[in-house]
């Protein structure tokens, strides 16, 4: 784990090279916890967090707030049994809320939509309002419209 500290803030990222959004960040007493996710669901979350607290000298008791972001309205179920299993007392548990968040589109696949759509637009724009204007002119040279 990377650690660094100023002026009692404290940052603690994962121990990827990847792990570019921190843990946690402690300011003072208080911790606040991000980016925890678990390719299992709701349960490893969880067990994240629970080491998160431990390693800040916390237990899931001091735990104010809880946010989970899911793909799909579907997905939603998922998360409730875990966090019921791990709260079973409804009177005394954190806030919690489920936030419906699609996921992006794979980088690769946005790239090739971006380029089959905007490369014809430029071609297309650039023969219209480029290649024989006063711009055309500057940048090629004189050239005469085909008739």
């Amino acid at each position: 784990m990377r650690g660094a500290t100023n002026r009692g803030l404290m940052q603690l990222f994962g121990s990827s090279v990847e792990a570019l959004t921190p843990l946690r960040i402690r300011f003072g007493r208080t911790v606040y916890a991000s980016n925890l996710t678990g390719r299992d669901g709701m349960q490893e979350a969880l067990s994240t967090l629970c080491a998160v607290l431990e390693e800040a000298g916390a237990t899931l008791d001091n735990v104010a707030r809880v946010t989970a972001y899911v793909a799909s309205v579907q997905a939603r179920d998922g998360v409730y049994g875990p966090w019921d299993a791990t709260f079973p007392d409804p009177q005394d548990r954190p806030a919690f809320k489920v936030l419906v968040a699609p996921l992006p589109i794979n980088g690769w696949l946005k790239l090739a939509f971006m380029l089959a759509v905007a490369t014809p637009l430029l071609l297309a724009t650039y023969g219209w309002f480029v290649r024989y204007s006063w711009v055309g002119t500057i940048l090629n040279g004189p050239r005469p419209q085909p008739a």
